[in-house]
């Protein structure tokens, strides 16, 4: 605490000018003055920044000028350019890209089948879908008007009219009727199937067969009789063919067929009295449509119901989105997959009718006739399709030589629809190819460029299979069957680890038991023989579980000790076994996930200690990704990072590197020398130590040796003390002519034997550990990579003589062996004196 005394001497304090009341004054004001200034000079450049933005504004909006105009909101944005055209002007596709609707609604009334595609210019799967737009235009640009309209321009009317949530809607307008919305992939062959089916939706049935042959088609068939001789329309007619074009909207593929018979012979036939009625044809037999009146909806949801419970095998689409169409099925049945190529252009699929055919008569529980027929109905139908196909590629091997020159032809006048501007300018071709026959060769161009036909071989056809027909009824796990389209999906199959582009005709098929968390892969070519097996085993639980492995490239493995480059080898499905269950070396494996963030930082650690191990031949680090590569279940991970230590010799004793345990490189070396074998351990210390270290530790085992040789010497000695007492109470008991032992002897007896024992096994190990030590000799004697002539018998003693130990042991083993000497005849022990001798030289 200061004094007054100390406050007078204080010049500082006594010439602060206190209680001045102007200097305060004048103080407050100049702060507040320049707080007051800062805040101006804000205020100012707002404005101006406000007032330079209302000009720019003006420039593109005159009436802003005027004073008072009421302008006094935020400020204007700039006008968006006036959108391009979508299309080229030489497409088939009239495109409107201001949005206007009223000339579209005006071509849509006049035109029979219009089809409209509502775009954004700047959606990226409207760009992808252009070009196969554009593809499916030029196929039918003479029967169906094509139109784009971009839907995004905000001053456009389908922008202010229709306003869809996503883009691009794809509209099928057909005149007097309905619109059809294409809810399909957009791939042109996929569009170019599903606009056949808008022109003909129905086909006319004169013969039973030609039913059988739609059954061969479709999945389910809808057959409805109608009199035409007794009126131009018949009653329901125009229901039966709006139901026709309405199921598209639901089903753009096709799966439900439609026929009409016209006659009544063929009525009688299929027991059909009635005009206008409906049935409905599935491969387990005919239901009736229960109603006299024909109603659009209500048939389309009787015939997909009785669908939907009656199907055995139908194409699944999965869509870009996160959906439940696959899990919904697997998660409750044991599901056959088929992967192959769908080839909707030409209408057949080769391996899905062999599957479709195989699939009937697994299901197939009464023997029932009509199946039967139905399967061979898919039979000659494949083989029909196999031997038409080569004659279309023979007949049409010149239309399509020349195809070029028709379409360079069509794009210099799109505008011309006239038969007569149409010239085939090859007078053969006109002469030798009918129009049907173009364009049957048109379409085989159009499916050709979306896959290459492929059949399954036909090598069995017969009765081998006799327990199989009816085999999903007798057993417990039903199979049901999905297929894909290989061309559009493939990655499925390549995520599963099937190479499906190295597989014949790009087809593969795989059974998916989710409950049992596995799945079981036909490696075998893909006929109807194999897959009957291939089923028929996996209901007797004879197939083995798919270890899936994703392929992908990896560069090769290449460690250089002492430079930066390192890496370690990594491990796959295949290469596993081979790699892991090596009996000579230890190995360990560390499992990672691509996208597990913590694996990186633990892959670092994993490295730096592999890295100290460089040089070491008696361990192996590898690794392998979990996610991508199956393994069997007792090598499999619940977590990521995790790591597995599999010695040599003793793999069933893996080893966990413990979770509770912080992953550093201290602990991983611990981890790993505790559970490594002798030589691992040996030649880590040598690759870790200097020269001075390992010619150190060479001397410590010349010692350690001498140290091993002399237990050795006393467990022989001790040996044969003990045999010399058992083999004098042998002669002891056999000179006393005694029947019975005593309990003294005979306890006597078992002691001398049981220790005995123990000596011989101690002797054995002892000679282990010499043997050890020479090895670990042997490995010092490499690293040090100079002659040993270097270390003499002098730094021998030198460093003997420093050991206290040895010769505090030396005294213990002279005491012994003096003890050893009194029980033992002298011959024998100066033999074994001689040889320890030898032994210690």
């Amino acid at each position: 605490m200061a004094t007054t005394d100390e406050m007078e001497d204080d010049p500082v304090k006594l010439d602060e000018p206190r209680g001045d009341i102007k200097s305060c004054l004048f103080q407050m004001m100049n702060t507040y003055g320049r707080e007051l200034c800062f805040i101006l000079a804000v205020l100012f450049t707002a404005l101006a920044a406000l007032h330079n933005g209302s000009k720019e504004n003006t420039l593109e909006d005159p009436d802003a000028l005027l004073i008072g105009s009421g302008n006094t909101g935020p400020p204007r944005t700039r006008k968006a350019s006036p959108p391009k055209k979508f299309f080229s002007q030489t497409s088939f596709v009239t495109d409107y890209y201001l949005g206007s609707m009223n000339h579209l609604v005006g071509l849509l009334s006049e035109k029979e089948v219009s089809f409209v595609m509502y775009y954004a210019p700047w959606d990226a799967t409207c760009i992808e879908s252009q070009k196969e737009f554009e593809a499916v235009a030029r196929y039918f640009h003479s029967q169906i008007f094509f139109a784009a309209v971009n839907c995004w321009w905000p001053e456009g009317e389908c922008r202010q009219k229709l306003q869809p949530d996503s883009y691009p809607v794809f509209i099928v307008y057909v005149r007097h009727s309905t619109n059809i919305y294409y809810k399909g992939l957009l791939v042109k062959h996929y569009m170019i199937a599903f606009l056949d089916n808008v022109l003909n939706p129905i086909k006319r049935c004169h013969h039973e067969k030609e039913i059988l042959e739609l059954q061969a088609q479709h999945e389910g068939v809808l057959v409805s009789y109608f009199d035409f001789k007794a009126s131009p329309e018949p009653r329901g007619y125009k229901q039966f063919y709006m139901a026709s074009l309405t199921a598209l909207n639901i089903d753009p593929t096709r799966r439900l067929g439609f026929g009409i018979i016209t006659t009544k012979k063929m009525a009688l036939k299929l027991k059909v009295t009635f005009s206008s009625t409906v049935l409905l044809y599935l491969w387990n037999g005919t239901e009736m449509y229960p109603e006299r009146n024909v109603n659009t909806m209500n048939i389309l949801n009787w015939a997909f119901k009785s669908l939907q419970k009656a199907h055995l095998i139908k194409w699944v689409s999965p869509s870009q989105k996160k959906s439940r169409m696959l899990s919904e099925v697997m998660e409750n049945f044991p599901t056959l997959v088929l992967f192959t190529p769908r080839n909707l252009v030409h209408g057949i699929s080769p391996y899905y009718d062999l599957v479709r055919e195989v699939v009937l008569d697994y299901y197939n529980c009464n023997s029932s006739i009509y199946v039967a027929s139905v399967i061979q109905k898919l039979f000659q139908r494949r083989q029909q399709a196999e031997m038409d196909l080569k004659e279309l590629r023979e007949k049409c091997s010149i239309v399509l030589e020349e195809q070029p020159h028709n379409k360079n032809k069509i794009n210099d006048e799109p505008g011309l629809q006239n038969s007569n501007t149409s010239e085939v300018q090859d007078d053969k071709v006109a002469q030798m190819v009918s129009a049907v026959q173009k364009q049957q060769c048109k379409s085989l161009e159009v499916a050709l460029s979306y896959y290459d036909f492929g059949f399954p071989s036909t090598q069995f056809y017969g009765d081998f299979h006799l327990n199989f027909s009816g085999l999903g009824c007798r057993v417990n796990t039903t199979l049901k069957v999905l297929a894909m389209d290989t061309v559009q999906f493939h990655t499925f199959p390549q995520h599963l680890g099937i190479d499906i582009w190295k597989k014949q005709h790009q087809t593969a098929a795989m059974i998916f038991d989710v409950k049992k968390e596995t799945h079981y892969l036909l490696k075998e070519e893909l006929n109807k023989s194999t897959l009957m097996d291939f089923i028929a085993n996996y209901t007797r639980g004879l197939l083995d579980r798919y270890l899936r492995s994703v392929v992908r490239e990896t560069q090769a493995c290449t460690m250089t000790c002492g430079t930066n480059s390192f890496c370690v080898h990594e491990v796959t499905t295949a290469s596993f076994k081979r790699v892991i269950m090596n009996p000579n070396k230890d190995v360990l494996l560390f499992y990672y996930s691509s996208l597990c963030g913590f694996c990186k930082g633990a892959f670092h650690i994993y490295l730096t200690v592999a890295r100290y191990f460089c040089g070491v031949s008696g361990i192996m680090f590898v690794r392998i990704n979990g996610d991508e590569n199956d393994l069997p279940w007792e090598f499999t991970v619940e977590r990521y990072p995790t790591l597995i230590f599999f010695p040599a010799h003793r793999k069933a004793e893996s080893v966990t590197f413990p979770p509770s345990l912080s992953l550093t490189t201290v602990n991983l070396l611990q981890f790993i020398l505790t559970n490594a074998q002798h030589g691992v351990r040996w030649q880590a210390a040598t690759v870790m130590c200097s020269k001075k270290c390992v010619k150190q530790n060479f001397l410590n085992s010349l010692v350690e040796i001498q140290h091993h040789y002399i237990e050795h010497r006393i467990l022989l000695n001790q040996i044969l003390l003990v045999q010399r007492k058992f083999d004098l109470l042998q002669l002891k008991s056999s000179r006393s002519g005694k029947k019975w032992k005593g309990l003294e002897e005979v306890h006597q007896n078992q002691i001398l034997k049981s220790y005995l024992k123990h000596l011989v096994l101690s002797l054995r190990e002892k000679r282990k550990t010499i043997a050890k030590v020479k090895n670990l000799q042997e490995l010092l004697k490499n690293r040090l990579g100079f002659p040993l002539i270097d270390i003499t018998h002098q730094d021998l003693k030198t460093f003997s003589l420093q050991n206290k130990t040895f010769y505090n042991r030396q005294l213990e083993v002279k005491k012994q062996a003096k003890t050893s000497r009194s029980s033992t005849n002298s011959g024998r022990y100066l033999r074994n004196e001689k040889k320890l001798k030898k032994d210690e030289l």
